[in-house]
């Protein structure tokens, strides 16, 4: 997991400079470890509902804003601006041709 905090702006960090499809990849694996936490037994029951479930819900959003443009229910409008300024930022990096030349 690349935010053990699971906060998004961890991952926001990390997906810096990364091409468009490389943060939604990056975004469905961190929202599926999330997922995963809430099954742990070794994770407290608060620390499921608040680093599991919801962060993973976040990155859910996230990664449907990235690939369709959706706005996600219910989202504050400085996180809906943080999302649109990654997709800004990501959607200028071009992704290497990775065909033989």
């Amino acid at each position: 997991m690349i935010s053990d905090q699971c906060d998004f702006d961890d991952f926001v960090m990390q997906a810096n400079g990364r091409d468009y499809q490389d943060i939604i990849y990056l975004a469905e694996r961190e929202a599926t470890a999330a997922e995963r936490r809430t099954y742990q037994v070794n994770v407290p029951d608060n620390e499921k509902v608040l680093c599991g479930q919801k962060y993973a819900d976040c990155l859910k959003g996230f990664i449907n804003f990235m690939r369709y443009g959706i706005k996600p229910a219910r989202i504050d409008q400085e996180v809906l601006r943080h999302f649109d300024r990654i997709r800004n930022k990501a959607l200028q990096i071009q992704r290497p041709d990775r065909r033989p030349h």
